[in-house]
């Protein structure tokens, strides 16, 4: 027969209170009703008794060994009294002496605590005691215990693998943990906290409230690792803030730090980027992409082992976003591969924040994870695979996407690498990559600068700068070394170049309304407008003051230009405009009435009348002469001089005018006049 649970727990504490040797703290697992330690080490507690006939250490818990209370009632053994007790029936504790008396084959172990305990008094133990003519166990000896084992796990397997703490539990001095600790907590109030650390360094140096020493192993390439994790679930938000770490101090003396990272480290990689539905899903090979884009359709997914999910998106992603509708029981140990071919994978260990979909979280890994990453059939895949057998509650999808992110990074050197930058204070950095807009009332910057614009109020340049759109400096823009530029630059104050500035593109020019000192080079491709005094104490070629000509192609309207030609060019001298276009004729071209050509610069809003001379080629035959008249702020009106009595006059171009227009015959107009 079996022996009661009670029986059980009395073999033991017999056993282990003949010697002071095993006089430890023990504590009582009331539902399964095996003694356990509130130590973890039970294999150096129970060395000299693991041994024992009776007392066998089961995967770290002390506990009877069943099949030696399996006693015959033949033998003078007690070891084997109960061998044959085939046909039990009553039996009180009295008939059992401890001189060999033997049981009756039918009679019944009565166990009945008010018989069996009848002649008992006081203290048994330091854990039992005497109430009435019972045995109880002495309750105020058992409150701070811990369970060894994992209450939410069934079978031999789950003893000695996690710590659960079920009620409150003061624990005083040290305590070593082997294996997983799990905490449990659900808010009852508003600043409640499932962990709270109180520490007083008392004017101690060098004391952490917190201290991990990580190893890493033999990581390799596709492998993320986390120190600290942190998964926020905030699907079901609809506003507030949450911080994922945040510090907060009192004001003193000392230099408080938010973060701080030594020699090597990285500080910041930052994924930005938006979930949004995939191209595709397959589970188990069948199409789901409705019901993993949608909350209106959930799926069990993971079913079996060896299931598999695969995304597929035709951008790079580097992240899933993850929204269970039922959790799965146990991690799935998920495996994840990327495509690198038809029908091939790579394995890879990203971010599992969903811990093998046990939770609602996110998964995410970067780009370097997944160098060989290729498209099959114009998508990028992600292959997820289940490897964990026997789970009782698998898993079902609510929503699942996917975010295209863009990397930026502070790297350990100090770069930041960013897509937009507003600065309200001096900034002082060692090299800046800003993909978008920098931004700063004062800019100071001593290492590289690359962006694609530029805004500040003050902005000092002391080494090198790439400048992909415009710089606009409110007020002063120094410049103490090379400097590239794309586009126009706008200056409020006064221009000091001590570097060398070189305007890359053709449009690209300086705007300065106060004076411009100049200590080593200028390079402007387009107009220099300076408000005050240029000082070039070195070299400066500014093309457009010295008259350089810009290529133009001129617009001739009323006119089909067909297999023709236009040509032109211009200069710009401070407001002054000057140039020509000109208009070759092919065989399919024609002139309508009243052409007119438009302007290479708007001109000013005071410009009228004659600013040019036209000439009209007949091929072959004769030139004709004409006049250029201001028509509108942009375009001007094509004349020709023709006899009127004794004086010459003007009249419009037509088809005819002055002769039937053909191929390679030519109109060419001279301009000058006053830009806006």
């Amino acid at each position: 027969m079996e022996l009661g649970e009670e029986m059980k727990l009395i073999l033991i504490m017999a056993l282990l209170l003949c010697s002071s040797a095993y006089a430890i703290d023990l504590g009582l697992d009331e539902q399964r009703g095996v003694i356990f330690t509130s130590k973890f080490q039970t294999a150096i507690l129970w060395g000299d008794i693991i041994g024992s006939k009776y007392i066998i250490d089961k995967e770290g818990v002390l506990d009877i060994n069943e099949s030696q209370l399996n006693l015959s009632s033949t033998s003078t053994n007690t070891s084997d009294y109960w061998d044959s007790l085939d046909t039990p029936t009553d039996i009180n504790a009295g008939d059992i002496t401890d001189d060999g008396t033997y049981l009756n084959t039918t009679d019944v172990l009565n166990v009945n605590s008010t018989t069996w305990w009848a002649g008992l008094t006081g203290y048994i133990t330091r854990w039992f005691i005497k109430v009435g003519n019972d045995i109880q166990l002495n309750e105020s000896l058992l409150n701070n215990t811990i369970d060894a084992r994992d209450t939410n796990c069934t079978g031999s397997g789950c003893y000695p693998d996690s710590l659960s703490v079920t009620h409150n539990t003061t624990l005083n001095g040290s305590v070593d943990i082997f294996g997983e600790t799990h905490i449990f907590h659900t808010a009852t109030h508003d600043d409640d906290h499932a962990v709270e650390i109180i520490i007083d360094a008392d004017g101690y140096g060098d004391v952490k409230g917190l201290e991990i020493f990580y190893h890493t192993g033999a990581t390799e390439a596709g492998e993320d690792e986390e120190v600290f994790l942190a998964v926020i679930d905030d699907f079901e938000s609809t506003g507030g803030n949450v911080a994922g770490f945040e510090v907060i101090a009192t004001e003193g003396g000392a230099e408080v730090h938010g973060l701080e990272v030594g020699a090597t480290v990285h500080p910041i990689l930052q994924l930005a980027g938006t979930f949004t539905n995939m191209d595709s899903v397959l589970v188990k090979g069948v199409d789901r992409l409705s019901e993993f884009t949608s909350t209106a359709s959930d799926i069990a997914i993971f079913v079996d082992d060896d299931d598999t999910v695969i995304i597929g998106n035709a951008e790079h992603f580097e992240e899933i976003e993850v929204i269970l509708a039922v959790e799965s029981s146990q991690d799935i140990r998920p495996e994840f591969r990327y495509s690198t071919g038809v029908n091939t994978w790579q394995l890879f260990i990203p971010t599992d924040g969903t811990d093998g979909f046990e939770h609602t979280g996110a998964i995410l890994w970067e780009m370097n994870d997944v160098l060989n990453w290729v498209t099959v059939g114009g998508e990028y895949l992600i292959n997820i695979t289940r490897t964990r057998n026997n789970i009782v509650t698998v898993p079902v999808e609510d929503f699942i996407q996917i975010a295209d992110v863009t990397e930026y990074e502070w790297d350990k050197d100090g770069n930041l690498t960013v897509r937009k930058i507003n600065v309200t204070v001096e900034l002082s950095t060692l090299n800046f990559i800003v993909r978008g807009v920098l931004n700063a009332v004062k800019g100071f910057f001593s290492g590289d600068v690359n962006a694609s614009n530029l805004n500040a109020t003050n902005l000092n340049l002391l080494n090198n700068a790439e400048i992909g759109g415009n710089i606009t400096v409110g007020n002063d823009l120094y410049v103490a070394d090379d400097t590239n530029l794309s586009d126009d630059v706008n200056v409020g104050g006064v221009l000091t170049v001590e570097g060398i500035v070189y305007a890359n593109a053709i449009g690209t020019g300086f705007d300065v309304l106060h004076s411009a000192t100049i200590g080593n080079f200028l390079d402007v491709g387009d107009d220099l407008t300076v408000g005050g005094v240029i000082d070039t104490k070195g070299g400066m070629d500014v093309s457009n003051l010295t008259g350089a000509w810009k290529t133009w192609t001129p617009t001739f309207a009323v006119t089909t230009l067909g297999n023709g030609a236009v040509t032109g060019r211009y200069t710009q001298s401070g407001k002054t405009i000057k140039g020509w276009g000109k208009f070759v004729l092919g065989s399919t071209s024609a002139v309508g009435s009243s052409p007119t050509m438009n302007f290479p610069v708007t001109a000013h809003a005071t410009s009228s009348g004659l600013i040019g001379q036209v000439g009209l080629l007949d091929a072959g035959i004769l030139w004709y002469s004409g006049d250029f008249l201001v028509a509108s702020a942009t375009t001007g009106l094509l004349m020709a001089e023709s006899a009127v009595s004794s004086y010459v006059g003007l009249g419009v171009l037509t088809a005819n005018i002055p002769f039937t227009w053909g191929d390679t015959d030519q109109i060419i107009v001279w301009f000058e006049y006053e830009a806006t």
